[in-house]
């Protein structure tokens, strides 16, 4: 890129229409940063959108009193309606992903920019819930939220401002002056502390990050036949059960004797004929 090929991307008329925060997710979402990156302002002007779906969320929390910064963090998915507890094992995954993602080791920013978008996609769909149930109620004024849900919705906001900031900078710490977060949380009275970029890292808890569900290998002889899925954790027996009962598995052995069942758990089982 050179004056002289006349292929230089001027980013001035950019940062004034999109803002610098779109270049930079583009930047880092489009190419790992030692590598040679192709400019495209479409890419760009996508990262554009998806900050501004974060802003009208933040914005549309905020009026319907969704946000409460002094709440701690939801205890347990269990305690939780199944759609909250789908949308606190989204942001536990979310944390783990971006946290690794963002190790000095990797630095993988595609994937942890990806991961901001699918968090954000999980939060409309359970905003969306609210209202839908709201309007089966018959009510015309703002939706009303628990007392639960403000707790959850307050930390997955929070916790996805925090995951961005290092890659969206300003927008992140706009949205966390606006909504309050400099005052709440154990770091507000040190030095800066009302910043985002000092806040301390969200945590997560292994044990949500975990799906409920696997996908249950079934395989005769050590090749696969058949996948399925079960709870996790299932019993060695019940996943013997779920094996031999299979169509699949039942056309495969072809009324053959078994000679034994291997069982891996959560991961596979292998009938040996």
């Amino acid at each position: 890129m050179s004056k002289s090929r006349g292929n230089v991307v001027g980013t001035t008329a950019f940062f004034q229409q999109y803002g610098a925060d779109s270049a930079r997710l583009f930047t880092l979402f489009a190419a790992p940063p030692e590598q040679e990156l192709a400019w495209s302002e479409e890419g760009a002007v996508g990262q554009f959108r998806f900050l501004n779906r974060l802003w009208r969320m933040a914005i549309e929390l905020e009026e319907i009193g969704a946000i409460d910064p002094k709440l701690p963090p939801p205890p347990s998915d269990k305690t939780l309606l199944p759609q909250g507890g789908t949308l606190l094992r989204l942001a536990h995954k979310t944390i783990k992903a971006v946290t690794l993602d963002l190790e000095p080791q990797r630095y993988l920013f595609n994937t942890a920019i990806a991961r901001c978008h699918e968090f954000l996609n999980g939060l409309y769909e359970f905003v969306g819930r609210i209202k839908e149930a709201a309007k089966k109620n018959g009510s015309t004024a703002r939706p009303s939220v628990s007392e639960a849900d403000k707790q959850l919705l307050t930390f997955c906001l929070k916790s996805l401002l925090l995951l961005l900031a290092p890659m969206a900078p300003h927008i992140t710490e706009e949205l966390w002056h606006r909504l309050g977060f400099t005052t709440a949380g154990p770091d507000a009275a040190k030095p800066g502390g009302a910043s985002i970029h000092i806040h301390s890292w969200p945590s997560y808890h292994e044990e949500l990050t975990l799906d409920e569900e696997i996908e249950l290998v079934l395989q005769v002889n050590g090749k696969i036949v058949n996948k399925k899925f079960v709870p996790r954790g299932i019993e060695r027996t019940a996943a013997e059960e779920i094996a031999l009962k299979d169509d699949k598995i039942l056309i495969k052995i072809n009324g053959q004797p078994v000679r034994k069942v291997i069982v891996v758990q959560d991961k596979l089982v292998n009938v040996v004929i």
